[in-house]
């Protein structure tokens, strides 16, 4: 199983762990956009949408493994893996209303981590927007 530990949050630090990376970090939102980025992309494709939301809305870009500054870690090849570690990092972000974007491949990673949520969290998106998938 894919395990990659937590950084701790840095004061001004955009990233509260490695998975989750928050352009505008607010104190205390009233919901979440939680974005997947496309095959090949990274969270950075989301960090000036937090400009064009109202600033009660957070945006979490969810950083997979190999990307950007997560470069030197492997790419996670098995699904499962991938879902698990998912389900390890994002709960902290499920405490407030929040919605779900799927960027093409993205889609697909979101699509199932939802339908994992759904057996073991409460919490779901009140919303889920597919970008791009076939």
């Amino acid at each position: 199983m894919l395990r990659v530990p937590t950084m701790p949050r840095v004061k001004g630090s955009k990233l509260s762990n490695k998975w989750i990376r928050k352009t505008l970090p607010k104190a205390e939102p009233a919901a979440r956009l939680l974005c997947f980025h496309q095959a090949g992309g990274s969270a950075q494709f989301f960090s000036s949408w937090a400009k064009l939301l109202p600033d009660e809305i957070e945006i979490c870009a969810i950083q997979l493994p190999g990307r950007a500054e997560r470069m030197r870690e492997p790419l996670c090849d098995d699904p499962k893996d991938l879902l698990l570690a998912l389900q390890e990092h994002l709960p902290p972000l499920l405490d407030r209303p929040f919605f779900v974007l799927g960027l093409s491949f993205g889609s697909l990673v979101a699509f199932n981590w939802i339908r994992q949520l759904r057996e073991s969290n409460p919490n779901l998106p009140k919303r889920f927007f597919i970008v791009f998938c076939k």
